[in-house]
């Protein structure tokens, strides 16, 4: 009776352990790690659940659990895992999909973590009421983050305006999910009258958050018009708008009565027609649907959709890898960005389209393995309908979740939360969908675990793999900080040298850092005039070290162009810094990495600017000028290449050439005075490097 008890005990401690987790990592942020919104609860989530697999092996071992059968959902869901692996090992660097930048936390071993999470789920929530405890959890969590968000826009802004999840877009698409479910869960634990309630204030609470609604624009009576009554999440705003309205057609499809059963269809044959219309005008350049977008939001998004679609053109059986858009950005990189109507973005990730980002990661193949799972959720919740499993109204709420999610990630990628979220919900699905009891096979797997060392076992298996998958990773983030953050030259350099950078995880993260270091140190510059011997020596150690950190960046991922950009200005930094019998040497590696920025991503003038910069050191004047001339031709409307071009003017002493770049400046910008550039003599001569 007591083991009883004590296994008992352990499954309701697994139930418990999970709600816990689920309803806490939204909160977690910590800026002891590189990228604070997302390291931490990386961190977190891949070491959770590592622990919780190794309880659940134990219950195994106990008699007290069994592996699930794998249904529809879970089999598409594993066949799309294993789809992301195929088309990672082929594509174009394996570590980065596996591992993930830290600022996405979404690599392949994220996936994995999500694959265990639905396992456990499906085996320990046996009951419609651990669901709904589950989902409860949910929905009291975001609701939390519904109501800080609106004061971390509106009166704090301490983190940005998206509260610990980072960006409110990523507040957006995690708000839609305890939206839908609490109409669902909160009626089966305080009983209808009551439960819909709390879910009606659950949901009026999420939609009055400036996420959806552009409240303080309500309140201020500045709306003037549909466009700008939308919140800052457009995209899962539009999700909960036809979401809602899919739900409510849906509900009256499946109505005994004919006259409104018939409305239903007719009703969902018209909005089925409307999205798919408003889809195709969306991506056509130059119709209204398209120019009202391009006027609201981003109009950067279009250029990403077609460097996604042109990357997928290359490689459309089975993509580039997963997470490998950066390599596509940046070879075909678009200088029209630069132009006054978009955002100047010289680095992007993710083309901001989770379906061009899926035909671009994982070709036609992932796209019809993403495109089964979806059926297999709608498919199993019309199987749940019909066995009873649940009502008309909850299939139609589910329906209207699922629908709201894949028309938000038109606009917007997958991120951690809402990953979760999903996930979830394939377990809630494959739970309503299914009466077949556990697996009850005595096969070998049961065999093993009944021995009585199976779990030092798999104990010291899963401790190796919490080590190296949750903790180091960890390390490393923290390692990063600190050289970040270091404020001392001898102190950072230390950082280098005693190996504090563990090899796992991902490069892209390094020439981030390596920029943060280029930005503290050249702050010295100005008073390096005054500085010892000695003090230059320890900045020049110091870059050696953001040099060599770079480097290996470099080495694991050679289509990032922000690594060649960067190499090559720590190197013209301890150029500068150092003896002048040592500066040709950095002159040569800025050269060469100055070459590769240009070779990687010919139509980005970041480049062409760093290699002007090598020029002048070198006083080639001739040589810097082109270099500038070629940047101005590519991006006309960057400013940044005409100040340059005066600076190097200014530097040479060629009052021609300086009022030759104002001409060009201000037939580009006619708006511009001559406060807006520096005027000529501003720039006081300092020492050259090179003479």
């Amino acid at each position: 009776m007591k083991r009883t008890e004590k296994e008992s005990g352990l499954i309701n401690f697994l139930k418990a352990s999970i709600i816990g987790l689920i309803a806490f990592i939204p909160f977690i942020y910590n800026p002891n790690y590189f990228f604070p919104f997302f390291s931490a609860k990386t961190a977190v989530f891949q070491g959770s659940i590592i622990i919780l697999l190794f309880l659940f092996l134990y219950a195994i071992h106990l008699g007290k659990a069994r592996l699930p059968k794998l249904d529809m959902v879970g089999a598409s869901f594993l066949f799309f895992i294993g789809c992301m692996f195929i088309s990672s090992i082929f594509g174009l660097d394996f570590g980065h999909s596996f591992w993930s930048a830290f600022e996405r936390g979404t690599g392949l071993l994220f996936y994995v973590s999500l694959f265990v999470l639905f396992i456990l789920l499906k085996s320990i929530f046996k009951t419609e009421r651990d669901w709904a405890k589950l989902y409860f959890g949910i929905a009291l969590s975001m609701t939390v983050i519904a109501v800080f968000t609106f004061f971390d826009q509106n009166i704090g802004n301490f983190f940005g305006g998206g509260f610990t999840l980072g960006n409110s877009s990523f507040v957006g698409a995690s708000l839609l999910f305890p939206m839908f479910v609490s109409f669902i869960a909160l009626p089966k634990i305080f009983g209808k009258k009551k439960g819909y309630i709390m879910a009606g204030i659950i949901f009026l609470i999420s939609v009055l958050c400036p996420i959806f609604i552009n409240t303080p624009g309500i309140f201020s009576g500045t709306i003037d018009g549909v466009m700008s009554l939308a919140g800052e999440a457009r995209g899962a705003a539009l999700g909960l708008f036809f979401g809602a309205i899919s739900s409510a057609i849906l509900y009256a499809s499946f109505s005994s009565k004919k006259a409104i059963k018939m409305s239903g269809i007719i009703l969902g044959v018209i909005l089925f027609s409307v999205v798919l219309v408003g889809t195709l005008k969306l991506v056509t350049p130059g119709s209204a649907i398209n120019q009202k977008f391009s006027d609201a939001a981003w109009p950067n998004r279009f250029i990403y959709w077609d460097i996604g679609i042109q990357g997928f053109k290359e490689n459309p059986v089975f993509g580039q890898g997963h997470e490998m858009f950066v390599a596509e950005f940046t070879k075909n990189f678009d200088p029209i960005i630069l132009t006054p109507k978009y955002l100047n973005e010289y680095f992007v990730d993710r083309p901001h389209n989770a379906y061009i980002e899926i035909i671009y990661n994982f070709g036609i193949v992932g796209a019809l393995a993403f495109a089964f799972l979806i059926f297999s959720l709608f498919y199993s919740i019309n199987l749940g309908r019909k066995n009873l499993r649940i009502n008309n109204l909850e299939a139609s709420l589910l329906y209207g979740l699922i629908i709201s999610y894949l028309i938000q990630n038109i606009f917007i990628f997958d991120t951690m939360i809402p990953l979760i979220l999903f996930v979830i919900t394939f377990g809630f699905i494959s739970f309503i969908s299914s009466n077949e009891k556990d697996n009850e096979n005595n096969g070998k797997f049961y065999q093993l675990m009944e021995h009585p060392f199976s779990p030092i076992i798999f104990g010291a298996i899963l401790i190796t793999a919490f080590i190296f998958f949750a903790y180091l990773p960890a390390f490393k983030s923290k390692s990063y900080v600190k050289i970040a953050t270091a404020k001392d030259p001898i102190e950072r350099a230390s950082l280098y040298d005693n190996g504090q950078i563990i090899s796992v995880g991902d490069s892209t993260d390094n020439p981030v850092i390596a920029e943060m270091v280029f930005n503290q140190i050249s702050k010295f510059t100005s008073a390096s005039v005054n500085m010892t011997a000695q003090d230059k020596s320890a900045v020049v150690a110091d870059l050696k070290g953001a040099i060599e950190f770079a480097e290996r960046g470099a080495e694991r991922f050679p289509y990032y162009q922000r690594t060649f950009t960067v190499l090559a200005s720590l190197n013209n930094l301890a150029a500068y810094f150092s003896p002048q019998q040592d500066r040709g040497a950095f002159i040569m590696e800025a050269e060469k990495w100055g070459n590769k920025a240009v070779e990687v991503s010919p139509n980005n003038p970041q480049g062409l600017w760093v290699l002007a910069q090598v020029y002048e050191i070198v006083t080639e004047w001739e040589l810097s000028y082109e270099m500038l001339d070629r940047a101005i031709e590519i991006a006309p409307y960057q400013k940044t290449s005409y100040m340059r071009g005066m600076i190097v003017a200014m530097e040479e002493g060629n009052k021609e050439k300086y009022d030759e770049y104002v001409d060009l400046l201000l037939v580009t910008f006619p708006q511009l005075t001559e406060k807006d550039y520096p005027a000529w003599g501003s720039v006081q001569k300092v020492q050259r490097i090179a003479k």
